[in-house]
């Protein structure tokens, strides 16, 4: 499969350029590659081709605030362009949002690989969510230059939001 990640930013390539990148997410997903796409078939291609951590609903809300560029609505439904895609797979995994996939194991932290083997039962590896204050734990990370701890406390923030049901 392409890397979707590359020193050349989404804006800088056409839209033929962002179509080829994609073909071999789209192959693993065994979907057509058709374009303009909805927004389901962008889900089912990043998640089952590129091993991506996506909803409808997260995809859907960068639509809205135009993280991933301006996504055209047709018919009241997002229509997403090639470049609008590649966007949103970049933006993915720049948040880290990756399933338990060996297309992404080798850019996981121990941490973050026993929090998704914990997820993929119904558990997490931070035990104590309910006694943890939201507002501290973004102060305690928003003040340490130690980026293991960082890293380790952002976890903890996603899985207390999880619990919480914040996120999903």
């Amino acid at each position: 499969m392409p890397q979707v990640e590359s020193q050349t930013t989404v804006g800088e390539l056409s839209e033929a350029q962002c179509a080829h990148r994609l073909a071999g997410m789209f192959a693993d997903a065994d979907v057509p590659q058709q374009w303009p796409a909805d927004s389901e078939t962008i889900v089912t291609v990043l998640r089952h081709g590129g091993a991506y951590d996506v909803s409808l609903e997260l995809l859907e809300s960068w639509a809205r605030s135009q993280s991933v560029g301006r996504v055209s609505i047709r018919s009241g439904t997002f229509s997403w362009s090639p470049g609008n895609m590649l966007a949103a797979a970049a933006l993915a995994n720049a948040s880290r949002l990756w399933l338990l996939d060996a297309k992404h194991i080798h850019k996981m932290s121990a941490l973050e690989l026993a929090e998704l083997q914990a997820r993929a039962v119904g558990q997490s590896v931070f035990t104590d969510l309910d006694a943890v204050d939201i507002r501290s734990l973004i102060g305690v990370i928003s003040s340490t230059d130690d980026g293991a701890l960082r890293s380790t406390l952002c976890l903890g923030l996603l899985a207390k939001l999880r619990k919480d049901g914040v996120l999903q």
